[in-house]
C-alpha cells in the first residue's frame, strides 16, 4: 500500500495536472484526514500544507464532496499541532536533542543547524514578526517554530503570533483553491517562486525597520 502510494506520488510530481489528480483522489477517498496530515507534515514535506489546502479548496468548489470551512479549520488545526510540536521539541530538547535529530538524512535535507542558529538571532529582536513571516515562506516554515523553542521565546507569545499566521494562511490558501483552482497550473508555478519572493520581502522589511530605528536613535 505504502509502496504504491509512493509510486503514485513520484508520478504525480511530473506535472501540475497529475499532482492535482493525485491530491483530489486522496481527498475524495480519505477526506479531511489528508488535509490534517498535509498541514501537520509540512515540517518534513515542504509545501504539503499549501498543496492540500489549495486542492481541498478546489474540491470543495468543483464537487462539494468536502466543505471549504472544514478544509480551513482542519488545515489550521494540523498546522497548529505541527508548529507547537516543533516549538516544544526545540524548547525542551535544546540543541543537544536537535543535533541528534539532524543525524537523520531526511531531516538534513530540509533543515540545517547553521540555518537554525541564524534564524534564532532574529527572535531576540523580531520574534513575533519572524513567526508571522515564516508561516508564509515554505523554506522557512519548519525552522521558525523550532528556532522559537530553541531561543526560549515565551510560548503564549509564540502561540499568539503563530495562530494569527496560521489563520491568515489557512483562509488565504483554502480560498485561493476554492476561487481559482481551475488555474491550478498557474497557481503551482507561482507557488514555486513565491517562497523566494516572500523571503526577500521579509528581509527587505527587516532591513528597513533596522535603518528606521537607527535613524530615530540619532
Amino acid at each position: 500500500m505504502a509502496g504504491a502510494l509512493l509510486t503514485d506520488l513520484r508520478s504525480a510530481l511530473s506535472s501540475p495536472e497529475e499532482l492535482l489528480e493525485f491530491l483530489t483522489r486522496l481527498l475524495t477517498e480519505h477526506g479531511y484526514l489528508i488535509v490534517f496530515l498535509g498541514a501537520a507534515l509540512d515540517f518534513c514535506l515542504p509545501s504539503s500544507g499549501d498543496l492540500v489546502m489549495l486542492a481541498g479548496g478546489w474540491l470543495a468548489n468543483s464537487t462539494g464532496d468536502i466543505h471549504l470551512i472544514y478544509v480551513i479549520l482542519i488545515g489550521a488545526l494540523g498546522a497548529a499541532v505541527c508548529d507547537s510540536t516543533m516549538y516544544w521539541t526545540g524548547r525542551i530538547g535544546g540543541y543537544a536533542f536537535v543535533n541528534r535529530l539532524f543525524r537523520s538524512r531526511l531531516l538534513r535535507r530540509f533543515l540545517k543547524p547553521r540555518h537554525l542558529r541564524r534564524v534564532e538571532k532574529w527572535f531576540y529582536l523580531h520574534g513575533g514578526k519572524t513567526v508571522l513571516f515564516g508561516r508564509f515562506t515554505p523554506g522557512m516554515r519548519a525552522a521558525m517554530p523550532l528556532s522559537a523553542g530553541l531561543s526560549k521565546m515565551l510560548y503564549p507569545r509564540f502561540l499568539a503570533f503563530d495562530l494569527l499566521a496560521i489563520s491568515l494562511w489557512a483562509v488565504s490558501m483554502g480560498s485561493i483553491g476554492f476561487l481559482f483552482g481551475e488555474y491550478w497550473e498557474v497557481i503551482i508555478t507561482a507557488l514555486q517562486s513565491y517562497g523566494r519572493a516572500v523571503a526577500l520581502l521579509a528581509a527587505a522589511l527587516v532591513v528597513a525597520l533596522l535603518i528606521y530605528r537607527r535613524q530615530r536613535r540619532r
